[in-house]
């Protein structure tokens, strides 16, 4: 049982991390409203699961798979363009009776603190095969303030490792960006993502580039093994990327009162991982929902400034 720990000062780099790396070869190369160069999927992640629209009041969310529906979508665009958050946004979402795709998560959501202070998200895994279900428990604690829990849980009887608790962590390793009169934070979300048979823990971190089109757009990069001291040397020029996450609709950062979108994962891989991944993405997306240092933050105007436009506005009344 999770119980809220006392929260410290985060460094901008984990300590067992090397330093952070960008991942370029995901951003457009080119990014016309109508550019038409072929959509090529990213690595493996062909597997689309559908978040539909909530907030932190939702109490149950199925989450759909839509891998036919986003192919038919983003035909034809290239990914992180214009065009493809165009096409993203007028995917054919599922009906909600899940009569015409699969629910492949359920997802409940406690809008109020438990009896230790915590509020909960449980994200289950449905499956017809008992090998293969897999549950995740998340705890933030009230208030939240950056850290939370994820426990995971596995229904295969030959996997001996028992429930686990792994520390998710919020860390600020850039400076804000700049868009009109906000600041955009950009908080980054580290953990331990558990590893599969004979294999060992990665650390891995949701990472947001400030870049055209991007802020709207998290993306979960492998970091190398998980270990006490250091991390396994890996290629810097090509960090592993293990999922997107991509905001439905036309927005300039991700929204506050509300998350929707398209989580992009690998397909056949460990189910314990995939539904950590979930569980992961949903803890983030409340987060940035429900901390208000992780938001953008209109900049106050010098006096000068709103002087000037006060005595523009007189002249044009006159």
């Amino acid at each position: 049982m999770f119980v809220s720990q006392q929260i410290t000062s985060v460094p901008q780099v984990h300590p067992c991390t090397p330093m952070l790396r960008d991942t370029p070869h995901l951003r457009s190369s080119r990014d016309p409203v109508l550019n038409v160069r072929p959509y090529k999927p990213t690595h493996e992640l062909t597997r689309a699961l559908y978040i539909p629209r909530h907030h932190s009041g939702t109490a149950h969310l199925p989450l759909y798979d839509v891998e036919d529906q986003y192919k038919a979508a983003v035909e034809g665009s290239e990914f992180g363009s214009n065009l493809y958050s165009m096409q993203l946004s007028q995917i054919a979402k599922p009906r909600g009776d899940g009569m015409d795709v699969a629910v492949d998560y359920l997802v409940d959501m406690n809008t109020v603190p438990d009896f230790q202070n915590n509020f909960q998200l449980n994200v289950q895994r449905r499956t017809l095969s008992f090998d293969h279900g897999a549950s995740v428990k998340v705890l933030i604690p009230s208030p939240p303030e950056g850290e939370c829990a994820l426990v995971t849980a596995s229904t295969n009887p030959f996997d001996d490792r028992g429930d686990r608790s792994i520390t998710m962590t919020a860390s600020y390793p850039l400076d804000p960006s700049i868009r009109g009169e906000y600041l955009i934070p950009h908080p980054y979300f580290t953990f331990r993502l558990p590893g599969g048979p004979n294999q060992a823990e990665r650390l891995v971190q949701w990472q947001v580039h400030p870049a055209p089109n991007n802020l709207f757009r998290y993306t979960l990069v492998d970091l190398g093994p998980a270990c006490n001291e250091r991390v396994a040397p890996s290629n810097p020029a090509a960090p592993q990327v293990l999922a997107i996450y991509d905001h439905v609709g036309i927005v300039v950062w991700l929204p506050t009162d509300y998350s929707e979108g398209i989580l992009l994962v690998q397909e056949g891989g460990n189910h314990v991982q995939e539904a950590t991944i979930v569980a992961s993405l949903l803890a983030v997306l409340w987060q940035i929902r429900e901390i208000k240092h992780m938001q953008p933050k209109r900049q106050r105007r010098s006096s000068g400034s709103s002087k000037l436009l006060k005595k523009v506005a007189s002249l044009v009344r006159h």
